[in-house]
């Protein structure tokens, strides 16, 4: 019986993230993170929110420069051309790549008449952006997209770690890890150019923000180019109900970023269950009686990044945020995000300085969580400015004999199943089994959000 009720609640959950909803634009649009195997129901492979890749990803320009065409940033296309160096000495060397091409050999770069000459050292959002989860290897799927040489290793920033004096942020170009190193320390080089320049170029579907970052320690570096799309000011609005919603993004956050706590995959069950019994949670201002809300998820991996302000420390989030309970110190934020060369991991960011690392999804005792809403989530049967899926017009699964099979189905499947529903075996039976049950309302679901699945009625 405590399983039924799981997978209720889960089923529930489900059922309010496809259920149509409003996209609340923001200044920048979110890609999605690139995972599309879902590992837990209405984790990120799930819902797969943000909008989506060009295909193809990137344009290689013929001229030794490769272009993003989600973010419209321009990438040398020899990631290797420079050996692995010190920070300051990577900053220096791309100056110096700007104005003495002829000291370098870059593949199919001609620096005797070179295109460009306003190169600079990535900034953290701009090297994140090229990670793609749904692979082991984010260098060697960068390798098969057109760029050369991507080196499975760290690659140098130009973002420093706010609150240190030693620290730069570095991207390691395998597993996509985000992580402060010893300036010090030996790493790649990747110059990039173009990209917005404080304003959204709508040419490209998701422009990289800015990092926050404003101080500069080295010409050159981050708080020097603030390169990226500037922040909305103010970047919050809190809606006095328990909600906020990041002007940046569109998204809409709860405003108690510690009332929901967990494991991973409790995690997820528990934001099922906030969206059906708000009760059961202490969320400061959010309405147990009559909550506004109830198609929370758990937040993916770029979404959270996309709350950290590298230009603060201890919370690592903009200026005058509302929000309450944000947890700091040594404690990371679990997002919807599987690291797949590790399943039992998954992708968190910790608020203190803003780290994105994998951790396993069991290894904290407990810990917070923090739910989302609004954004790109793709929607069935809705057109919308995401996705517009047509699903056939059957009777096996049509709870409300409307022709089509739909999320609402799923809803009176489930009703059925937990005994207070009347939808007749011949349409919610989906899987023939004698009995409807919770599982036919999940293959309901999954039918009503596009997926292909073969239901099979008694007659």
């Amino acid at each position: 019986m405590m399983r039924d009720r799981r997978r209720a609640g889960l089923v529930v959950a489900a059922l309010t993230i496809f259920l149509p909803i409003v996209t609340v634009a923001g200044t920048v649009e979110l890609p999605r993170t690139g995972q599309t195997t879902s590992h837990y129901a209405v984790d990120d492979g799930w819902v797969e929110a943000g909008i989506e890749w060009p295909v193809p990803r990137f344009t290689d320009n013929g001229d030794g420069t490769v272009t993003d065409r989600l973010t419209g940033l321009m990438w040398l296309g020899d990631a290797s051309c420079f050996e692995a160096q010190d920070w300051e000495s990577a900053l220096a060397t791309v100056t110096d790549f700007n104005a003495v091409p002829l000291n370098y050999d870059c593949i199919d770069y001609d620096e005797s008449d070179p295109p460009y000459s306003d190169w600079r050292l990535a900034n953290v959002n701009e090297l994140e952006s090229l990670v793609h989860v749904e692979v082991t290897d984010t260098a060697a799927w960068l390798t098969g997209q057109g760029m050369l040489s991507v080196e499975a290793e760290y690659y140098w920033a130009s973002t420093t770690v706010t609150g240190t004096l030693r620290n730069r942020w570095a991207v390691h170009m395998r597993t996509g890890n985000v992580s402060g190193k010893s300036m010090s320390g030996s790493y790649g080089v990747w110059p990039v150019r173009a990209g917005p320049q404080g304003v959204v170029d709508p040419t490209y579907p998701a422009n990289v923000w800015k990092t926050g970052q404003t101080a500069s320690w080295v010409a050159g570096d981050d708080g020097a180019t603030e390169a990226g799309v500037a922040w909305p000011v103010p970047r919050f609005t809190d809606h006095g109900d328990g909600t906020v919603t990041d002007e940046l993004t569109g998204l809409m956050w709860l405003g108690d970023a510690g009332c929901i706590t967990g494991k991973w995959a409790p995690s997820l069950d528990a934001i099922a269950d906030f969206n059906v019994n708000p009760g059961n949670y202490a969320c400061t201002g959010y309405s147990t009686a009559n909550p506004p809300y109830d198609d929370w998820r758990l937040s993916n991996k770029k979404e959270l990044h996309s709350l950290t302000d590298f230009g603060r420390r201890d919370v690592a989030l903009p200026a005058g945020h509302p929000f309450v309970n944000v947890a700091s110190g040594s404690t990371y934020y679990y997002s919807s995000t599987t690291f797949l060369e590790e399943t039992d991991k998954a992708w968190v960011v910790r608020m203190l300085e803003g780290p994105v690392n994998d951790w396993g999804k069991v290894y904290f005792a407990i810990g917070p969580v923090w739910p989302v809403r609004a954004g790109r989530v793709p929607v069935a049967s809705t057109t919308t400015s995401t996705t517009t899926t047509t699903i056939p017009a059957v009777v096996c699964g049509d709870a409300t004999g409307d022709g089509q099979v739909k999320t609402t189905d799923a809803l009176v499947g489930l009703k059925t199943a937990v005994g207070g529903g009347t939808c007749p075996p011949q349409r919610c039976d989906v899987n023939n089994s004698g009995k409807i049950t919770t599982t036919d309302a999940l293959l309901i679901l999954k039918v009503g959000v596009g997926k292909q699945f073969d239901l099979v009625c008694p007659a």
